[in-house]
């Protein structure tokens, strides 16, 4: 046990989302100004009265933002599905280990897509700095999922900007030249986190992510990095998913407290109005999407 709470606190001590580079990323994205509220000795940059960071907070720097009403997310060492009160929202880590200890703690079935996968000649290679053609392809998959799920998207200029950040990532697949995969990381000291990824539909039955699931766990495990796999709703098959892959969720405290928005969202992203709804906002009034999103990984 002691050894688990270690490795939780070793996962935050470096936190990505707590830099200035992300701050001025975020601020970049959104057109607006960072401010810091200090609370317990910790400068939380906001955009207006919300902490962009997804962290590990103290308890007496969580009792401070819900004081000062800032909202937040953070997470905390308890293992999601032992909590007493599973939170909604859970953020998964795949702690810093071996390649071979990784993949024994894959699910068997997780295991025999990867063998599945690797039997075709994808090419996966690893991308750095803002090469705006690769951009614009993974930008243009994202964009076609988004449609696909029926909810909002982000503009290409986020991920032109995400790019821009020290330790930017992307991961890409490629048939024949064209991208079928993309996955969008972040690399800082003994941490990857992982961000938006997706991948062509039409290559879904050849496995594909699990193939880039398995590349980016291959990579964290020969750079000893833990891995940070991004907010998940509980029970969804994303969270699912993640666990096959051998992360364990967490719970999150959040203030204000999200349930009932993402029940109700989660209930009206099933109709096609709300899938049009969201597009026209996204390309009329991106940086309030994005706003809106916030704090997201």
């Amino acid at each position: 046990m002691a050894t688990r709470q270690s490795a939780f606190e070793q996962a935050f001590r470096n936190s990505i989302y707590l830099s200035e580079d992300y701050a001025r990323f975020c601020s970049r994205v959104t057109a607006l100004p960072i401010t810091h509220a200090v609370c317990h000795g910790m400068a939380l940059p906001l955009i207006r009265r919300t902490a962009i960071a997804v962290s590990h907070y103290s308890d007496e720097a969580v009792r401070c933002m819900r004081e000062k009403e800032i909202s937040f997310i953070s997470v905390t060492p308890e293992e999601n599905e032992h909590a007493a009160q599973p939170s909604m929202l859970e953020y998964p880590l795949i702690f810093r280990k071996s390649y071979r200890e990784a993949y024994d703690a894959l699910d068997r079935t997780f295991k025999k897509e990867i063998r599945r996968a690797e039997k075709n000649t994808f090419g996966i290679t690893i991308v750095r700095g803002c090469n705006q053609e690769t951009i614009a392809e993974a930008s243009a998959l994202y964009h076609k999922q988004a449609r696909r799920l029926n909810t909002f998207f982000f503009p290409q200029s986020f991920f032109e900007e995400f790019m821009r950040m020290q330790g930017a990532v992307l991961f890409t697949a490629r048939n024949k030249g064209k991208m079928i995969a993309y996955s969008f990381c972040l690399e800082n000291k003994d941490n990857l986190y992982t961000s938006i990824g997706g991948a062509d539909e039409s290559y879904f039955e050849s496995r594909i992510n699990y193939l880039m699931y398995h590349e980016k766990i291959r990579y964290a495990c020969e750079k000893k990095l833990t891995m940070h796999l991004g907010l998940s709703v509980r029970g969804s098959g994303h969270a699912d998913f993640k666990r096959r892959a051998g992360a364990t969720a967490f719970r999150c405290d959040c203030f204000p407290k999200r349930d009932r928005m993402l029940r109700c969202y989660e209930a009206l992203s099933r109709y096609r109005v709300t899938g049009i709804a969201l597009g026209i906002a996204s390309r009329s009034f991106p940086k309030a999407v994005i706003i809106n999103a916030m704090p997201f990984t």
